[in-house]
């Protein structure tokens, strides 16, 4: 079951906060492999700063990206725990969300909420959406690939099942701590968790 998107102004996920940590990221890396590039096609040592600069900007980027992708992440946490209309719990999960139609150059999560364990369902519950699963309804949950794989610092972990007939994927990857490697290592534990709550009968 999902609840339509709210129509009122977003005050949490925010554009602005969604391109913060991972345009400039992008700025960084490229302008430091433009640079190179350029002093590559320019320098009589083809081999000496230019790969400097281009191995400097590529582990810089990702540096950067580790440290404040999540940007304002404890922040949104707190605000979205005062704004939703569900009761969160201290065992409620701060997850990334998207559909599996969604796309963006900002960001791989369409939206930031909790995912909220029940006896017999799931919630993810935020500022504009509660979508809901009941455990019967689910069929695997499973790792999937996502932009944050490709540089190592993310993967979602993909909730499938069928509602009324239709097939459902529910898209989530943990915000739990402030860095992304961090996250990513805790999504096997949250994964678990999950496992755990299916397979009780």
């Amino acid at each position: 079951m999902v609840t339509p998107p709210t129509a009122r102004k977003i005050q949490v996920w925010t554009g602005a906060r969604r391109a913060a940590g991972n345009l400039i990221p992008a700025i960084i890396w490229f302008l430091c492999v433009g640079y190179g590039v350029y002093l590559a096609t320019t320098s009589t040592d083809p081999l000496g700063e230019p790969i400097r600069w281009m191995l400097g900007g590529t582990v810089g980027a990702w540096l950067f990206t580790n440290w404040f992708g999540l940007y304002q992440n404890r922040t949104m946490r707190l605000e979205l725990k005062r704004l939703v209309r569900e009761p969160i719990g201290d065992t409620d999960e701060f997850v990334g969300f998207a559909r599996p139609a969604f796309g963006s150059f900002t960001d791989a999560h369409e939206d930031v909420g909790f995912l909220c364990l029940g006896a017999d369902r799931i919630k993810f519950v935020s500022e504009q959406r509660v979508i809901q699963v009941f455990r019967t309804e689910v069929t695997s949950i499973h790792y999937r690939a996502n932009v944050h794989s490709a540089i190592l610092l993310g993967r979602w972990i993909a909730i499938e099942g069928v509602s009324d007939g239709q097939k459902i994927r529910l898209l989530i990857e943990p915000r739990k701590y402030a860095t992304m490697f961090a996250n990513l290592r805790y999504s096997a534990t949250l994964k678990r968790r999950l496992d755990e709550w299916w397979k009780i009968k």
